[in-house]
């Protein structure tokens, strides 16, 4: 009976000069395009943290229409019904 052999993977290597060739060009492409990538990673940081502040600003409004409901057991705004 014959047997099967496996073979083994092995993943194709770039020479070095292809590979500081390609990190050449990577790194040229930044540098043409600084001011952009700058202002885009501005525009990005500042979305997320206008979205993590509302997201916190209404969790809290939440939280305190929650404790009124409980104290009270009426939520106004919400048709006189409660919350709970």
């Amino acid at each position: 009976m014959q047997t099967i052999k496996k073979k083994g993977f092995s993943p194709s290597k770039k020479s070095e000069p292809q590979l500081m060739t390609m990190a050449n060009k990577a790194l040229d492409l930044v540098s043409l395009h600084q001011k952009n990538l700058t202002r885009a990673a501005v525009v990005l940081a500042a979305v997320v943290v206008i979205a993590a502040v509302y997201a916190v600003a209404v969790q809290q409004r939440q939280k305190g229409l929650g404790n009124a409901c409980r104290r009270t057991g009426v939520l106004s705004g919400a048709g006189g019904r409660c919350c709970a």
